[in-house]
């Protein structure tokens, strides 16, 4: 290039700065096919569907039909997640964070969506375990609705703003797909 001796010694020196005064030796080489990455978001998938069924199945089983609103609030939840990922307004909010494009769902983001319908769920959890104290305690089911989401709703804004400053903090000082797993 263009550079003088100086630029050139300088430029030396940043590439150079932190090595180790060691030489590396090659010692195998692995040729990895191109579809290695569809293979294992096809994978991904697959156990996040997996999971959700085997969780659907769970939660009918243990809260019968209080079980199928949380399958609805999970299906509400997707749609909406859905929308922010393939509209633009998710182009707006990546670009508004620093990122460029559209979201790309990698194998780091299917587990970040993952993990959000984890906490998703855990919300109803806290919900319907509240619901159920106040019924044993001899209140009646309508009485127990109002006074389990109050006394549960704080439990649940605090869970998912913890979860949203781990994620947060995680974009920021992440780098590639580690913050698309921050992202979703």
């Amino acid at each position: 290039g263009n550079f003088s001796a100086t630029e050139a010694s300088d430029l030396a020196k940043l590439i150079n700065y932190g090595s180790l005064p060691v030489q590396l030796e090659e010692l195998t080489v692995q040729d990895v096919a191109p579809t290695l990455g569809k293979d294992q978001l096809r994978a991904g998938i697959i156990a996040g569907i997996i999971g959700l069924v085997l969780v659907s199945i769970y939660m009918i089983a243990y809260y019968r039909v209080l079980g199928l609103v949380v399958i609805l609030g999970i299906g509400i939840t997707a749609a909406l997640m859905l929308v922010v990922i393939t509209s633009f307004m998710g182009e707006m909010l990546l670009g508004f964070l620093g990122g460029s494009g559209r979201p790309v769902l990698t194998l780091a983001g299917v587990t970040g969506l993952i993990v959000s319908i984890g906490v998703t769920v855990d919300s109803y959890v806290v919900y319907f375990e509240r619901l159920k104290d106040e019924v044993r305690s001899g209140r009646t089911v309508r009485t127990s609705a109002d006074r389990g989401f109050a006394r549960s709703f704080r439990t649940i804004v605090a869970g998912a703003i913890v979860s949203f400053l781990g994620a947060a903090i995680l974009f920021l000082v992440a780098a590639g797909s580690v913050r698309g797993f921050a992202f979703f």
